[in-house]
């Protein structure tokens, strides 16, 4: 069923000194006709453990750098899902020095990717399920002390 449901990902520039945080926001657009429930909690993993948001981020040499955050994240609750209205979006920031090592000065690719396979908020409603993949972005990062 086409929902007109979109995952975005940006950055806050396309330049960043070596040291300083690089900013990622995500969103999840409604472009569609009808009201969608989805898990709004977008908690950040790695791929493949419990969260809702996972990004694959390319380094300079064009391999995938390694996420190396510990994330605690249980089931999600119901006061994790809303409600987007057509034409609105939800959505969340994540500074990525917290969750990868970007060490080397260079040009850097991210996607995210949106997963949520709890159906059930409450007992009143069904969210949507299934996985969104964003476009890709990129930023680079210079050395320290240069944009």
């Amino acid at each position: 069923m086409e929902t007109g449901l979109q995952f975005e990902a940006v950055t806050s520039q396309s330049r960043y000194a070596k040291g300083r945080d690089v900013v990622v926001r995500v969103f999840l657009f409604n472009f569609g006709e009808d009201p969608i429930t989805v898990n709004s909690r977008l908690a950040l993993n790695a791929f493949g453990l419990p969260g809702e948001v996972s990004f694959h981020l390319a380094g300079p040499s064009g391999r995938p750098v390694p996420f190396v955050a510990k994330v605690n994240v249980g089931e999600p609750h119901a006061e994790d899902f809303s409600t987007i209205a057509p034409w609105h979006c939800v959505g969340r920031q994540y500074e990525l020095d917290s969750y990868f090592r970007i060490t080397r000065p260079g040009q850097y690719r991210l996607t995210a990717t949106y997963r949520n396979e709890t159906p059930e908020g409450g007992a009143r409603w069904k969210a949507w399920t299934g996985t969104l993949r964003s476009n890709t972005i990129e930023f680079a990062v210079g050395r320290k002390g240069t944009e």
